[in-house]
């Protein structure tokens, strides 16, 4: 797995000058907003690059020759989830130095409500990464998008028509985020990181079961 990792941290720094340019986009446009954009932007951005690799891998038959050398399908998935955390980590610790270093020219911005909800972003980027890892590995990358796009359409149909019928029958998705308001921070963070790690093991699991039985 270490190999897989240093492979794809070294195709992300072929991109140095373009990760640069986000990094300078991402501070200016932090400067119009309340502070937290930067957490959310950096770590967006860094979805994209785990997909990337996927991409390379992909390319000119890179993959069924990974393959070839000592290198198994269960190393490779999970290889692919752990890199996505790093990648995470790396752009979440990106965007705290940006915060902090902007907070010493603007005394207005409010620091400490940006790194109260900072750590938000992390299990929101761990979901992410749920959906957007197991297209790409399991139907490619051209077919895995167009499916993720179907899905993802499919998903905001159903919870449109499960609001709808909740509210019919009284149940309101508004008084049940209204009871979240009364609890504390910490709760909350405990909540969602629980949640985004089992939705991230059983996005892993399934991507490990499609890999075992796909064909290269």
């Amino acid at each position: 797995m270490k190999g897989l990792l240093v492979k794809d941290f070294r195709q992300i720094m072929k991109q140095r000058k373009f990760l640069l340019l986000i990094l300078i986009l991402a501070i200016c446009l932090n400067l119009n907003g309340d502070g937290s954009f930067v957490f959310g932007y950096l770590t967006f951005v860094g979805g994209f690059l785990v997909l990337n690799t996927i991409s390379y891998d992909e390319y000119d038959n890179t993959l069924p020759f990974l393959f070839t050398l000592p290198v198994e399908r269960r190393s490779y998935v999970i290889e692919k989830y752990v890199f996505g955390i790093l990648v995470c980590v790396v752009g979440w610790l990106a965007g705290l130095v940006v915060t902090l270093v902007q907070s010493l020219f603007l005394p207005d911005m409010p620091l400490q409500e940006i790194l109260m909800s900072a750590p938000v972003f992390v299990p929101i980027f761990m979901l992410m990464l749920s959906v957007m890892i197991p297209f790409p590995l399991i139907f490619g990358r051209e077919k895995g998008t167009i499916v993720m796009m179907v899905v993802m359409g499919a998903f905001i149909a159903l919870s449109y028509w499960l609001d709808r019928i909740l509210t019919e029958r009284g149940i309101y998705i508004s008084q049940f985020l209204d009871s979240l308001s009364g609890m504390t921070l910490g709760m909350v963070l405990l909540i969602a990181f629980a949640v985004a790690f089992i939705v991230l093991s059983i996005s892993c699991v399934a991507c490990l079961t499609a890999m075992r039985k796909k064909e290269f």
